[in-house]
């Protein structure tokens, strides 16, 4: 399987609402006040995702 990583919350908060399910959360390595959000990348998400950059 292959995943995305999102590291935008905003985003992240977007692609729950259109049915996107989150596989994994984890810290930001680089720096601890931020978190990554990791996605199944799946044809939806990728629909999805075209459709966030247009907003």
């Amino acid at each position: 399987m292959a995943y995305k990583s999102i590291f935008t919350p905003g985003v992240a908060r977007y692609l729950l609402k259109l049915g996107n399910p989150i596989y994994d959360i984890k810290p930001d390595k680089k720096n601890n006040n931020k978190t990554i959000f990791i996605f199944e990348e799946t044809n939806k998400l990728k629909n999805d995702m075209a459709s966030v950059w247009k907003h």
